[in-house]
């Protein structure tokens, strides 16, 4: 049986154990990873969300990697020395907010957006894939319109029947003509 100054020692140890889960802070973000695609100096926007307790502040910052990596480690350069400018808030806290990207130079850029909870080491981040490419020329224009084109079946359609229709009608015509032709030569000589 237990005496009551080992119920209050239980307690006490149980009470311990427990107080610092009721404080722990729960973070997160969504999505987890944004692709952004588009042509050089074009300014290029997604939205994000910060999900946690509304009273953490959070500072944001963007750091950028040679290689596609989950290792935040890898993760040393910064947007200055890749000539890419990145808006996003510096301090957040929960809500929706917007990071947009451009860069001068084309390429293949592999991101994190990274928020740390102030006067902690407890952070989230959001993986950013970036491929730029330089303005589309002429020959490229060319091929997103017949891009499109085959995305819609029955437009497609309709461009493959019309030669076989217009070979048909060409076809019945010149039967015709020589059918005409044969009735005339035949008219003569009776």
């Amino acid at each position: 049986m237990i005496n009551k100054n080992d119920f209050i020692l239980l307690f006490l140890i149980f009470l311990i154990i427990l107080l610092p889960l009721s404080s722990a802070t729960s973070l997160g973000v969504s999505p987890d990873n944004l692709k952004f695609s588009g042509k050089t100096n074009e300014v290029i926007c997604k939205n994000f969300s910060i999900l946690g307790d509304e009273k953490n502040v959070l500072s944001g910052e963007v750091r950028w990697s040679n290689k596609s990596s989950r290792n935040v480690n890898d993760y040393t350069l910064s947007s200055t020395e890749l000539k890419i400018s990145a808006i996003y808030p510096a301090k957040a806290k929960t809500g929706k907010y917007q990071i947009c990207i451009s860069a001068e130079k084309e390429g293949t850029y592999y991101g994190a957006l990274l928020y740390k909870l102030e006067n902690s080491s407890y952070g989230i981040g959001i993986w950013t894939d970036l491929e730029i490419k330089q303005n589309p020329s002429i020959k490229e224009s060319l091929s997103i319109t017949g891009g499109a084109t085959n995305e819609n079946n029955s437009f497609q359609n309709y461009l493959f029947f019309t030669p076989v229709l217009f070979i048909a009608i060409l076809i019945f015509l010149l039967k015709r003509l020589k059918d005409k032709e044969a009735k005339g030569s035949s008219n003569l000589t009776v």
